[in-house]
């Protein structure tokens, strides 16, 4: 193998070690359906954010005071890793790799 061709494989195998250790989640948001997580490190379960909720009062001299609640973070019920999407994005990443160790092989000169 050339530089070139080691080169490529070694950033093939960078990126499937990335992706293996960041991998894509699915769950559910309070016993809903079951959708996308986004990404999140393999051992913490990713989270939702609850988008706060603007309470406003006017007292009787005219002041608003506000009653609001602040954001909250919760895990998502039933996450797990999307296998499926784990492993077409590694297919992916191989299919990319192979090609560009065959491209970047080395040619026979020709002959003159």
């Amino acid at each position: 193998m050339s530089k070139s061709q080691l080169k490529s494989m070694w950033i093939g195998i960078g990126i499937v070690i990335v992706m293996a250790l960041f991998p894509p989640w699915i769950g559910s948001k309070n016993n809903g359906p079951v959708g996308f997580a986004g990404y999140s490190l393999i051992y913490k379960q990713p989270k939702y954010t609850i988008p706060s909720s603007r309470v406003y009062t006017i007292g009787p001299d005219g002041k608003r005071t506000d009653h609001s609640r602040p954001r909250t973070r919760r895990h998502y019920g039933q996450a797990q890793v999307d296998y499926r999407l784990l492993s077409l994005q590694v297919f992916l990443v191989l299919l990319i790799t192979c090609g560009a160790i065959v491209q970047t092989g080395a040619r026979p000169k020709p002959e003159v």
